[in-house]
């Protein structure tokens, strides 16, 4: 039987620091508007973020410089975000989500900014953390309730922050368009699954059944149209009369008169 952690946590058996995992600080759980699908961390004393998007930051969602990172969200629209502090790199969950990606920037005023991307600073978010290199993990969950203009949907964005004091690069731990791509490939082996699971016998008696019903039908309908007496051909509505046909034994200077009966 495997126990969940919500299971565990409710009988006592679990803990953050049973599991070697720190306790979380939550920084902030609200609302932010993504304008151009787009919110940010920063340091407080460095307002510059960074312009230059490259092929990877689109994919993994995440572009970061020296002291920010700006998220890309799937919607325009307002989301949920929560952040939370971690003394130690917490560990991660990627089943709870389905885009999964860290990197490290700086922070050495120790106050951190968040906000949409056209926010207005003074009254952005603002909280305290210790200064020095940050790490960041974005946990995106949610991503297939979108509608088809991206306006709707039920989309969730988990920013994680500790101190990250080794060098490391951008780590995408799980990809939405993987997933996406392996759940296609799963729903693709159970319909060939689901096809190769008829009865081939079973499936040929059915053909066969089909086939038979279509002779049938076939012959019924030509016995029907034998049993139709055919249609009496329409004549033009003057008959003519060759014993009232006139002058044909006369003269040759005789014309021809012919009298249509009535």
């Amino acid at each position: 039987m495997r126990l969940s952690r919500r299971t565990l946590s409710f009988l006592g058996g679990w803990t953050p620091a049973a599991c070697g995992q720190s306790a979380s600080n939550l920084l902030f759980n609200g609302d932010l508007l993504a304008d151009y699908v787009q919110i940010y961390v920063r340091d407080q004393g460095y307002p510059e973020l960074p312009s230059h998007y490259r092929d990877e930051d689109i994919a993994s969602r995440l572009m970061t410089g020296p002291y920010a990172a700006i998220v890309n969200t799937a919607r325009n629209m307002t989301v949920p975000v929560k952040v939370e502090w971690y003394d130690v790199r917490p560990q991660p969950e990627i089943d709870r989500s389905q885009h999964v990606v860290e990197v490290r920037f700086n922070c050495p005023s120790g106050i951190m900014v968040l906000a949409g991307i056209i926010g207005y600073d003074p009254t952005a978010q603002q909280f305290s953390v210790k200064a020095g290199p940050i790490g960041i993990r974005v946990n995106m969950s949610g991503l297939d309730t979108i509608s088809e203009y991206s306006l709707d949907g039920d989309d969730r964005y988990l920013i994680q922050l500790w101190p990250d004091l080794k060098p490391s690069g951008r780590r995408v731990l799980e990809a939405w368009a993987m997933r996406k791509m392996r759940k296609m490939r799963k729903m693709r082996k159970i319909t060939t699954a689901s096809r190769l699971s008829v009865n081939p016998k079973k499936l040929c008696h059915e053909y066969a059944c089909r086939d038979i019903r279509t002779y049938k039908e076939g012959e019924r309908a030509k016995r029907k149209r034998a049993e139709v007496p055919p249609r009496p051909r329409e004549h033009h509505n003057r008959s003519w009369d060759k014993h009232q046909v006139s002058g044909l034994a006369g003269n040759s200077d005789t014309p021809h008169v012919v009298t249509p009966t009535s």
